[in-house]
């Protein structure tokens, strides 16, 4: 669902008064959506006229705004001058072509504009301001890719081409003069806020892509926006503002896609592929290959949420072995940990050493998850790693080296990284505070307990053991609605099936008393 209120738009240009519009502000979203839309994956966006196979492709990132279109408009945008040759493109000055009216932010008053041809199929555009102050995503996070392979215009497969006022360019593919980018539609914006570049489009296109959505395979054409958080789209639009991808067709303006960014800068690559496969690897030269998967990744896993302590886990992968389902890899996700330790009750590191050991041989693995943030309790609030700080990746490297030391700690064979940026589990406008208390966020830890019945295969701490202080109690999961029907094919409720206050522990997950200056490893536990 999305949140929307009224601001005034520009359908005569962004400084020319109009009747209020609706805009979208920002997604409401559960915690999976955020989680997923916040993973800094990559997607394309493949478009071909009805009349040809051969794509152009698109990979926008990041999404936000506004659910109507622009009309074609009486601004002037910007002008061209100053156009200095190199033996790879160009470089050129953009000024803005009449006085700033600083709506949605403020114009910015001279631009940069660089042409290079990377390579015979690919092109690099980039329009940023010529004071560069606007955020750009830094190289550590998206290496510039090499242009040791870098051509002369003539020798290129894409033609650039460009009016000088108002500015616009084309892209053209030299072998059949398909127009591939086409920016006349309407005169390039770009504000401290705003920036808009809307492209022209044969009729009918087929549009597909733009990021992970339930929508139709071939995207509609008409009064259609994506949006998107930390993506990239291509012509492979690098960014990392929050955006939004609108695809229309009206009388006045013809067919058209349009970037709306909130802030940054256009950093445009163009590939020339002849095909999807040749489009894919060009595009992977830019964003870099994907690492390659271990055999093992492809087999059979086993995860899920609210395995409440060890023995859970020794049971399922026991239990899968006694019902001849094969299983390559077990998981366990946030349940066993605190923050680069386990809980040291229910997950104590002897006993998840033991099943680690057990999995490995017969020839299984084990992946854990990791979340990076500490919440400190009383406060109800999360401290994340400032992941650009330079002392914070040898920091996090040599924690994940101690904890996961094959001898003194967790063996794993693979990690889940989890949330490594803040992720909201509040609906739009709910407050923080009052939403985790209603939710019963964070939840009390399970009760502890004694092993319900032997689990073959493992030694004598995982069974069952008559002089515990603890009860047998044979509920694996927690919170314990978790819990699956005791008959197959029976509904389950959504209640408890045991008292709660026999099934969880009166504590909160976290220790009260906690500070981010303190290290996981120096807290204390309850005897």
């Amino acid at each position: 669902m999305l949140e929307v209120f009224h601001n005034p738009a520009f359908s005569n240009g962004p400084c020319q008064e109009a009747e209020p519009l609706p805009w979208i502000v920002m997604p409401r979203v559960d915690h999976h959506e955020m989680h997923e839309l916040t993973s800094p994956t990559l997607h394309c966006l493949t478009l071909a006229s009805e009349r040809t196979f051969g794509p152009s492709v698109f990979i926008p990132t990041i999404a936000t705004l506004s659910r109507r279109q622009t009309s074609r408009e009486s601004y002037l945008g910007y002008a061209l001058s100053g156009v200095s040759e190199t033996s790879a493109g160009f470089n050129a000055n953009l000024a803005l072509a009449e006085a700033a009216c600083n709506i949605y932010g403020n114009d910015i008053q001279d631009l940069k504009l660089t042409v290079d041809y990377d390579t015979e199929s690919r092109l690099h555009i980039k329009i940023e301001d010529a004071a560069k102050v606007a955020y750009q995503v830094p190289a550590s996070v998206s290496p510039t890719p090499s242009s040791n392979s870098s051509v002369s215009a003539a020798s290129s497969a894409l033609e650039f081409s460009y009016e000088t006022s108002p500015f616009s360019f084309k892209v053209i593919r030299k072998l059949n003069s398909e127009v591939l980018f086409n920016t006349p539609a309407a005169s390039l914006i770009f504000k401290d806020q705003y920036l808009r570049l809307r492209i022209s489009l044969p009729d009918d296109p087929n549009i597909y892509g733009l990021g992970e959505h339930t929508d139709s395979l071939r995207l509609n054409t008409t009064d259609y926006t994506r949006i998107m958080w930390s993506r990239t789209h291509g012509v492979f639009l690098l960014s990392s503002s929050g955006m939004y991808i609108k695809v229309n067709r009206t009388d006045g303006d013809g067919q058209y896609l349009e970037y709306n960014l909130m802030l940054g800068v256009l950093d445009l690559y163009f590939l020339d592929g002849a095909s999807p496969t040749e489009v894919a690897q060009q595009y992977s030269e830019v964003t870099g290959k994907a690492a390659m998967m271990p055999y093992w990744g492809f087999g059979l896993h086993q995860c899920r949420y609210g395995y409440r302590d060890f023995y859970s886990i020794a049971e399922v992968v026991y239990s899968y072995s006694a019902a001849g389902i094969p299983l390559e890899t077990m998981w366990t996700v946030i349940d066993y940990m605190l923050v680069m330790t386990t809980d040291p009750d229910r997950f104590p590191i002897a006993r998840v050493q033991k099943y680690v050991d057990y999995l490995h041989e017969h020839n299984q693995h084990y992946i854990v998850m990791a979340d990076p943030a500490l919440a400190y309790q009383t406060e109800r609030v999360t401290a994340f790693p400032d992941w650009f700080h330079p002392d914070t990746h040898d920091f996090w490297v040599d924690e994940f080296a101690q904890f996961f030391d094959a001898d003194t700690g967790v063996d794993i064979d693979a990690l889940w990284i989890d949330m490594n940026e803040a992720a909201n589990f509040n609906s739009f406008e709910d407050n923080p505070r009052e939403s985790a208390e209603e939710r019963g966020f964070p939840p009390t830890r399970p009760a502890l307990r004694s092993a319900p019945r032997p689990i073959p295969g493992f030694p004598a701490a995982f069974q069952p053991n008559a002089s515990s202080p603890y009860p047998p109690n044979d509920l694996a999961y927690a919170p314990p609605w978790l819990a699956p029907a005791a008959a197959p094919n029976t509904k389950r409720s959504s209640a408890p099936s045991l008292p709660l206050e026999k099934c969880q522990a009166r504590e909160i997950i976290g220790f009260q008393t906690a500070t981010c200056l303190i290290h996981p490893t120096k807290l204390t536990t309850r005897t």
